[in-house]
């Protein structure tokens, strides 16, 4: 069974989660969606990211260290489960700091995560475990750029778990976080408008 909608309405989650894993690891993550040209065609993430940036900045699903160069290189760490993407993104930008990881490995600690466009290739099976993750890596910021929408998941011919904004709203309050703001911007690279979700952790008094 290969067909990620199938998997999902067989309610099959150790197949989602197999299908993303042998999708990202293998030469398919290394192919037009890992474009290192995207920095160039997109930097508005740079500058959104850092503006709002809190300390040391982990990329979940960095690729080839496709938009690391945004960042300063001592504020950067770039996670993949993709050893071939992190082998080219340390050739790419040797002064970068790049982790291949496992897919259910603990993150780095960091004070910001960045999801640029990733989120959507998670399972529904498996995104509260990301939330998770991040929350214990410390976490005080959590950013999320995709174009959100439910839409795709039914249309667009990449199999995908596009959410709507609404659901991720709800994941962040049930982890602790809450909304402080919101952009849709207009992406140069992809024929879509693009949202970024930006979330604060909730601090106790």
């Amino acid at each position: 069974m290969n067909n990620c909608r199938e998997m999902i309405k067989n309610n099959k989650p150790e197949l989602t989660k197999q299908y993303v894993i042998d999708k990202w690891s293998g030469q398919y993550g290394m192919n037009n969606l890992y474009n290192s040209s995207l920095a160039e065609a997109e930097p508005h993430i740079g500058a959104i990211v850092l503006k709002y940036a809190t300390g040391i900045i982990c990329e979940v699903g960095c690729g080839n260290g496709r938009v690391a160069n945004l960042f300063p290189h001592n504020r950067y760490i770039g996670i993949d489960i993709s050893k071939k993407a992190i082998t080219a993104a340390k050739e790419r930008l040797p002064g970068y700091q790049f982790e291949k990881i496992k897919y259910d490995a603990d993150y780095p600690e960091a004070q910001t995560f960045l999801f640029y466009t990733v989120l959507v290739h998670v399972p529904d099976e498996s995104i509260e475990s990301v939330f998770t993750r991040v929350k214990k890596a410390g976490a005080k910021r959590i950013i999320i750029y995709e174009a959100m929408t439910r839409w795709f998941r039914q249309y667009s011919r990449h199999q995908n778990f596009h959410r709507d904004v609404c659901d991720y709203r709800g994941l962040a309050k049930q982890f602790g976080y809450n909304e402080s703001h919101f952009y849709v911007v207009k992406s140069k690279s992809f024929p879509w408008f693009g949202n970024v979700l930006i979330l604060d952790l909730i601090e106790k008094d």
